[in-house]
């Protein structure tokens, strides 16, 4: 596993980013659905849904969207996106997975019907990919290749 060291002095995974970013709009008009949106990041997602938001229904209800991530080391992440107008909802795709993500992992009440390997599954992705959540500490008990510490700015360290 490859870390950083944060400003704090604290070690941090470095989480797998995405590779790519790819939208298919399921619902609302027929001219606009079916139609592949592809991107490398989540702010650039969030620009494709906002965007798409312009004709989501604006009373209520939303236009249902397919998505998939693929991240860097290949693995695919696909999932359902609900879009409710701009005016109703800001997008986050990433804060949509995140949440979906903790509550398989974490949530009390769910963890009497989720299966267990999924609850795991579920806990694994947020300590390895990126889904714009919070820095992950490096267990002390964990290996980790220090890729960069950013309490020592050094040419190699700046970006």
């Amino acid at each position: 596993m490859q870390a950083y060291i944060g400003n704090d002095g604290i070690v941090y995974r470095q989480l797998i980013a995405p590779r790519s970013i790819t939208i298919i709009r399921a619902e609302g008009r027929t001219d606009l659905c079916g139609i592949k949106q592809v991107c490398q990041s989540f702010a650039a997602a969030d620009a494709i849904l906002i965007a798409n938001s312009a004709t989501a229904p604006e009373h209520g209800g939303y236009d249902k969207h397919d998505f998939k991530v693929e991240y860097m080391d290949g693995y695919i992440y696909e999932g359902r996106y609900d879009l409710m107008h701009l005016n109703c909802e800001r997008p986050d795709l990433a804060k949509h997975m995140r949440s979906y993500l903790e509550y398989l992992a974490f949530d009390e009440e769910a963890a009497s019907y989720i299966e267990p390997s999924l609850r795991k599954s579920a806990q694994s992705f947020l300590l390895v990919y990126d889904v714009q959540q919070k820095p992950v500490r490096v267990e002390p008990n964990e290996t980790a290749e220090i890729i960069r510490d950013y309490r020592n700015p050094t040419p190699k360290n700046r970006m």
